[in-house]
């Protein structure tokens, strides 16, 4: 526990400082965010920083002690008293916070992906900057998503399987603090804005569902800012009384950090811009892009596109119109195979029992009857969830008689988001990574419910039900940590629970490498044999 908790203070510490020192870099130290804000616009920062270092260096342990210490001679004397003085405001939520989140790590196990390819990822990002081909050692590392690249850089090497669940943690915790926060602001002032049944909802959806960090994976992150995405929009797009210059830029920021998570947040990323570009056009200047803005959006996607480009020879993999086919380090040859085989897969082809090869099955929705099937109980318990966390909410709440018209702009925004995911999850229907989907289902209730009213929240009522949903939660991971004897301790774990395995060295004529997905780097599943390699400057090529 006491790993758990330094972990937990020193990452957090990183990245609000980082937060902090990127928020008042791009607004001219206007201080508009709260901790939890800041937290979270800490870690999209730091992901992006870390996408970009990584180019040249490895993402170790030296990399975050040098992070601190400018942390401290360069801005520390600056920041030094706001820092604790916002530690002090609500202390005792903070505190409770604390507690909460580190029995959800002390109990945590791992997300079933963790031995497939992340902790391979996650191990050669921490050792090595960016390999040319690096998608031949695993045909899933050409994801190469930004959320394995901030584990790589939030960990301290020797306790990479537990600092993944603070990484997971610290973001959980941050969204908790900030829909509780904001909630409770509302509560104090008695103060009527009708998404105050939003984050009720929002708050009740992901501690009654996300019981364990172990389910995390890079899916769970995505969905959690989503919830920011959401929050940020309400703050700054639907508050009347809420002028901030840069929002369409921020709102661009957290989109492109959700992409970079995982192209199925396309939508966001689509609706964001959209937003930034009409903006534009409707003020007839370009005030709010100014030219540091123009830097950091350009810095960013060139490295998005650039480390896709290193590691797969695609700009969006595994997309085949965006990937150079003649390019020696190109995985065009292996996405066609990779793309069937994930989408049938996906589609539940494993559950099938008649004739059609999976390349026949997964057209003209042959495969909706076995998803259905398969799938049935899992939709039927995402949608039990939606529908009581909904139901709480309407009980939480109350309408005012004051109506608002913001309602009709929020709507517009949610359906074109909702329509365009829909899309999306024909081609790659696995409920895990669309909890979105649930989400804004959820709003929709509300939102039919109380029509244009404004909503204020029924204190008692509220409390009640959070509680009741916090114990839920705590009980189940302490009954966790009960069942392990108190016992935490990871490596054992994956021993314990057969994960673990030597990894076996290969060689490609002076570049060792290995076959597995822990302990060893590089690390990943593929014999290298046919391929080709050379060494340029700082990089390895691997090449067909």
């Amino acid at each position: 526990m006491i790993i758990i908790l330094s972990h937990l203070i020193f990452f957090s510490f990183i990245i609000y400082f980082n937060g902090k020192i990127f928020l008042d870099f791009i607004n001219n130290n206007l201080r508009i965010f709260n901790l939890f804000e800041t937290l979270i616009f800490g870690i999209i920062i730091t992901g992006f920083f870390g996408q970009i270092l990584n180019f040249f260096i490895p993402l170790n342990n030296n990399l975050i002690f040098v992070n601190l210490i400018l942390i401290i001679f360069v801005n520390f004397r600056k920041y030094k008293t706001f820092y604790f003085k916002v530690l002090k405001e609500d202390y005792l939520i903070k505190f409770l916070l604390l507690i909460f989140i580190s029995i959800l790590i002390y109990g945590s196990e791992f997300s079933d992906d963790l031995n497939h390819y992340h902790g391979g990822y996650i191990i050669n990002t921490d050792n090595l900057n960016y390999i040319f081909g690096l998608n031949f050692l695993h045909n899933h590392y050409g994801y190469s998503s930004i959320w394995l690249i901030l584990h790589s850089y939030l960990n301290f090497n020797d306790n990479l399987l537990q600092d993944i669940h603070v990484l997971n943690g610290i973001l959980f915790v941050s969204i908790l603090g900030l829909l509780i926060n904001k909630i409770l602001i509302n509560i104090k002032n008695k103060r009527a804005v009708y998404f105050n049944s939003i984050l009720i909802f929002f708050l009740f959806f992901i501690i009654l569902k996300y019981t364990r960090l172990k389910e995390f994976g890079i899916d769970r992150p995505g969905f959690l800012i989503v919830i920011f995405f959401f929050y940020y929009y309400f703050k700054f797009y639907l508050v009347d009384n809420v002028k901030y210059l840069n929002k369409h830029y921020d709102l661009v920021l957290i989109s492109f950090f959700l992409f970079s998570i995982k192209v199925i947040f396309l939508p966001f990323l689509v609706m964001s811009i959209t937003l930034f570009i009409y903006n534009l056009i409707k003020n007839n200047h370009l005030k709010i892009f100014q030219s540091k803005f123009n830097i950091v959006l350009l810095v960013l996607g060139i490295s998005y596109i650039s480390k896709n480009f290193l590691i797969s020879g695609c700009i969006i993999y595994p997309i085949d119109i965006f990937c150079f086919n003649k390019i020696p380090w190109s995985s065009s040859t292996l996405i066609q195979d990779l793309t069937i085989n994930t989408e049938s897969t996906n589609k539940s082809f494993r559950n099938y029992s008649g004739d059609l090869t999976p390349s026949l099955y997964i057209q003209n929705f042959n495969w909706v009857e076995t998803w259905v099937k398969r799938n049935f109980i899992e939709l039927f318990e995402f949608l039990l969830t939606t529908l009581i966390c909904a139901l709480f909410t309407i009980y939480s709440t109350f309408k005012a008689k004051i109506e608002t018209n913001n309602i009709r702009k929020f709507i517009y925004f949610l359906s074109t988001i909702f329509i365009l995911t829909i899309f999306i999850t024909l081609k790659t229907p696995v409920i895990r990574m669309f909890h979105h989907l649930f989400l804004i289902f959820g709003i929709f209730i509300i939102l039919f419910h109380f029509r244009k009213k404004q909503i204020y929240i029924k204190k008692n009522i509220f409390y009640s039900f959070l509680i009741l949903i916090i114990c839920f939660s705590l009980s189940k991971n302490i009954k966790r940590i009960y069942e392990k004897d108190f016992v935490n301790n990871p490596k054992m774990l994956i021993k314990d629970i057969g994960w673990y395995e030597t990894p076996k060295l290969r060689k490609l004529e002076s570049f060792n490498y290995y076959n597995g997905w822990n302990d060893k780097f590089p690390i990943g599943n593929e014999d290298l044999s046919e391929y080709n390699y050379t060494k340029l400057f700082i990089f390895n090529i691997i090449s067909k």
